[in-house]
């Protein structure tokens, strides 16, 4: 069954920033696209390589520490495609999404079901049910760390989903609007890549039992079973306690600070308020965006230590009384209302009102255009009367120097890619 989403727009609160400085954040560069991509894929390579060549070596405890190495590295191969399918690491397109294919298939991580997802969590961060991808509360704990981190119990369930959408199967009130029924391209997207990546997995494993190369499946294939502690820690840090509908994001992301090697390998995603903020900015730019507002920013943990002894603090206190919010700590002026306490709560009573308040509308007929970066769409019949664009405006005919209103990329600079009505979810 389908769930229907309600048509409604998050305004978010984004820190300013001048066209000039915007248009330089939102710079793309092949170069230090290559740098990010090209190193991680060599640190990738090199891990698995160490690893076959001990196991060739048969010295066994070598061999397993590489391999854990091997998995550690792997585990953020779904921050890579997280980053390419944004179409900001290059910029030329074919190659994000060449990347964004390829470390989608080593991760099992399909990069069109997660670019689905992930533009609705982008225009819809933590306002549940319009954003399902991320749900709170979420709990942690050392059981769940270490059957998730460091040996992965669970990694039989991402060859299942991808066998299911194989056979354009999709379950659940997220995967069904996401994929509703009635988008034939999303579905055909979705089934076709799950298939091809499946076929090539066989035949990855046909080909190791033919040769008695057991170890080959194991680097490639299964490599989600193993390693993924220092992802856990990671990624976990994003959304992990903080507040549900809220219209700002120093509220509802978590900016952390970490040491350059991890900061690679985590694709530089501890700048998560900033890139909220501003998802066209590429990954390697995000910390002069920080630099650029961090003044307007909460405190930011100092390493994962100081973050998970903030997340654990929360769950303590939200087990023992349900209806505890925590309330970071936002500098002048936004303290400026009173309280914090009593400013979260009037900013959290406000975004609920204007959510109830806003009436469901008829989806508007006509070609639309989806942003690739942040999922904003363009729909020509209703034009943006506010940016001086009239109803019933073309496309073609916005000028080239038109940017996106939520991420800030010039029309020139970006491809904005045409979707059906059938295929386009209901209207924000």
């Amino acid at each position: 069954m389908e769930l229907d989403k309600p048509n409604i727009k998050i305004n978010w609160r984004r820190s300013a920033l001048t066209p000039e400085t915007l248009a330089s954040l939102n710079e793309r560069s092949n170069l230090l696209g290559a740098l990010q991509t090209g190193s991680f894929l060599l640190v990738l390579l090199l891990t698995g390589i160490t690893s076959f060549y001990f196991w060739l070596q048969k010295d066994w405890w070598l061999f397993a520490i590489a391999l854990f190495a091997h998995g550690t590295v792997t585990s953020f191969c779904i921050n890579a495609v997280h980053e390419l399918v944004h179409g900001t690491v290059f910029r030329t397109p074919w190659l994000n999404d060449f990347f964004a294919n390829l470390f989608g298939f080593i991760d099992l991580v399909n990069p069109h079901m997660f670019w689905f997802s992930h533009a609705e969590h982008h225009k819809f961060t933590l306002h549940p049910p319009d954003d399902l991808e991320v749900t709170l509360p979420v709990y942690h704990s050392k059981a769940k760390y270490l059957t998730s981190a460091l040996l992965n119990v669970h990694c039989y369930h991402d060859f299942a989903i991808l066998f299911r959408h194989s056979c354009g199967i999709f379950r659940g009130p997220w995967e069904t609007v996401i994929v509703p029924n009635k988008s034939e391209d999303r579905k055909r997207k979705v089934v076709n890549w799950s298939r091809i990546a499946l076929l090539l997995h066989f035949i990855i494993l046909v080909a190791s039992i033919a040769s008695g190369l057991w170890i080959i499946p194991v680097l490639t294939t299964f490599t989600g079973a193993y390693g993924a502690w220092l992802f856990y820690l990671c990624n976990f840090t994003q959304h992990a306690g903080l507040t549900e509908n809220i219209d700002d994001f120093r509220l509802n992301c978590r900016t952390i600070y970490l040491n350059p090697i991890t900061r690679f390998l985590y694709w530089h995603m501890n700048w998560h308020i900033e890139h909220h903020m501003y998802a066209a900015v590429p990954c390697y730019r995000l910390h002069r965006l920080h630099q650029a507002i961090k003044h307007e920013l909460p405190h930011c943990p100092r390493g994962l230590v100081e973050a998970w002894i903030e997340i654990a603090y929360i769950q303590y206190r939200r087990r023992r009384d349900p209806d505890y919010r925590f309330i970071p700590e936002l500098p002048s002026p936004d303290r400026k209302n009173g309280p914090q306490a009593s400013r979260l709560k009037q900013i959290h009573d406000q975004a609920e009102q204007r959510l109830a308040e806003q009436a469901p509308a008829e989806a508007p007929s006509g070609r639309r255009w989806q942003c690739r970066v942040c999922g904003f769409v363009y729909y020509e019949s209703k034009g943006l009367p506010e940016e001086g664009i009239a109803p019933g405006t073309a496309w073609e005919d916005i000028p080239d120097d038109w940017r996106c209103p939520d991420c800030g990329v010039r029309k020139a600079q970006f491809h904005m890619e045409e979707i059906s009505e059938k295929e386009a979810l209901p209207e924000p």
